[in-house]
Parts: structure tokens; sequence; C-alpha cells
């Protein structure tokens, strides 16, 4: 084929990927292509549909509560006041556990786990009464079936559901579960919870970490998302 011919396809070719990148960009979901505005340094996109507003140590459950994210905008409302009127998922690490270690776990059988100290149980209660003094709703509360996430849960907040989907998986790596769990947890970190009221979970630091990967809780520690669906 002649040379000039050659160039005369290439820019056919060309042109026409071209304009399929642009369609392309312009059918993607506006979500997938935009950043909340005041977004987290964890950067958290639309797309996974929630963001990252503050996080509050177990001793921080009292007035003044701490500030949130740098530019994530709550109106003219403080942390307190939007947490009162319900609408945030409140994530938590377990609170503080002793120095054994997870052995052959067996999920029915506190003994094989890592359990709370006494410390731990003592902030889940102040957890509890921290949120009743400030009047903070709580709704649905979901847990780890580990013991020490299910204990904190009801520690500070009585009924709890457990939830597979938190339980981090046991003593093998399988990655396909490890990815379904991570779904599970967008999702209901980027549902709105019952009107009025605040979703909260206690899990694990694995768990949030397969989701932002930049965030790291100290036990006890809660992460307060803003879903966006």
């Amino acid at each position: 084929m002649r040379p000039g011919r050659d160039r005369q396809l290439g820019g056919s070719l060309f042109a026409s990927v071209l304009m399929l990148v642009i369609m392309l960009a312009g059918a993607m979901p506006l979500a997938a292509q935009t950043s909340v505005p005041g977004a987290t340094p964890q950067g958290t996109p639309v797309a996974q549909g929630f963001v990252l507003v503050a996080t509050i140590g177990a001793d921080e459950w009292r007035e003044p509560l701490p500030a949130v994210a740098p530019g994530v905008d709550l109106g003219d409302r403080s942390l307190l006041e939007a947490l009162r009127e319900g609408g945030f998922v409140i994530y938590f690490r377990h609170a503080a556990t002793d120095t054994g270690y997870d052995q052959n776990v067996d999920l029915a059988y506190c003994a094989t786990q890592r359990n709370l100290s006494q410390r731990g149980k003592d902030q889940s209660v102040e957890i509890g009464d921290g949120f009743e003094t400030l009047g903070i709703p709580v709704g649905e509360v979901r847990s780890s079936e580990y013991c020490r996430a299910k204990e904190t849960a009801a520690l500070a907040f009585g009924e709890v559901e457990l939830d597979p989907n938190l339980t981090p998986v046991v003593d093998v790596v399988d990655e396909d579960e490890e990815a379904r769990k991570a779904a599970a947890l967008v999702e209901l970190l980027s549902t709105s919870p019952e009107p009025g009221t605040n979703r909260v979970i206690v899990a694990h630091q694995a768990n949030i970490a397969a989701v932002l990967p930049d965030l790291e809780l100290d036990e006890g520690e809660a992460a307060v998302f803003l879903p966006l669906e």
C-alpha cells in the first residue's frame, strides 16, 4: 500500500478512536467523573458513595466534638448538631483489647480470640454514655461476629445485629471473599440510615483499610461518614 494511503487510514483510525473516547467519557455517570467538594485527604470520590467527615476518639464523645475534616462543609451546623439530626454512618474500630492473640479462631468461643481488656469495656460504656448525654440518635447497630467487636457494640449501644460481612476472613487468604466483604462495607457506608437516626458499625481496622487504605483508627476510635445515596 502506498505511504499516502497508510497515512490516510491511520488518520481516520485515530479520529475514530478519539471520537469513541469522547463518546464514552460523555456517557460515564457524573459520579464516576467528579470528586466530592470538600473531600478529605483520603480523596473519597462520589463514585464510592460517601465522604469522611471526622474521626472521634473513644474518649472524645463530649462537647465540643472534634473538628470536621478540612474542606468538609456542614453548612451552618456544628458536627454535633448534624449528628443530632441523623443521617450519618459511624464506623467504630472495636475498643481496647487484651494482650492475647487470635488462635485457631472459633467465632462461637471467645477464648480463641483477642478480647476486650477492662479498659476496652470501660471505653465501650463511656462511648454509649457519651451518645446518650449528647443526644445523638442511634438506629441500626451492626457488628462483626468477633467477640471484641460485638461486646463493644453491646456495651455501648445495647441491641446489636451481627453481620457476617463485617467479619474478616478467618485464617485463610481468600481475595474474592475479601473483595465481596469490602463491597458490602462500601454499600453500608454509602446508604443513608433511617431518617432521624445514625447507623453504627463496629468492626476492625482490616475492614476499613480494605476500603480506605490511608485511614488508620485506634482501638475505640470512630470515623464518621456522610452517605451520598
